[in-house]
């Protein structure tokens, strides 16, 4: 996995993300209490691979 910052797609707030989040796992963000999934774009594992997207469930 990949650990550092992702931006907050409703806040643009960075996000931290650590080793043990996996893909899927829910992670909230501190600036504005967005519930948010940690995603992935294709199979490779580049950090601009990984994104943060709004958990509507």
């Amino acid at each position: 996995m990949f650990e550092g910052y992702l931006e907050c797609p409703l806040c643009d707030a960075d996000v931290p993300v650590s080793q043990e989040d996996k893909i899927g796992d829910e992670l909230f963000c501190a600036c504005c209490l967005a519930s948010l999934k940690l995603k992935k774009k294709s199979d490779a594992w580049d950090r601009d691979d990984f994104y943060l997207d709004e958990d509507y469930g």
